[in-house]
């Protein structure tokens, strides 16, 4: 999938701005670390500053893992449900 060229404001960003542009909740980013970290991954674009706690994030690195990895294609969707009569029907053979 090709990834849109985006320009950002900033070179690098906290996680909650990386999370504003986005258009993410900050604790949705945390549990992708979370997840990530229980199998020796990391998420890209994530950078450890020496001497500091915190990390930032290019957000560029981060936008072109978001869409390869985390975007929902609709052609791998699977219709789980699809109802063979309406509402009115089911409630019409019950009475």
């Amino acid at each position: 999938m090709e990834t849109p060229n985006f320009k950002y404001n900033k070179r690098y960003l906290t996680q909650k701005e990386l999370a504003l542009v986005h258009g993410l909740n900050t604790r949705t980013i945390s549990r992708w670390i979370s997840d990530a970290k229980e199998v020796g991954h990391t998420i890209p674009g994530r950078i450890k500053i020496k001497g500091h706690q915190s990390y930032i994030w290019n957000p560029v690195i981060f936008h072109e893992w978001l869409i390869n990895h985390n975007v929902e294609k609709n052609e791998e969707k699977l219709l789980i449900y699809q109802p063979n009569q309406t509402k009115d029907n089911q409630c019409q053979k019950t009475k």
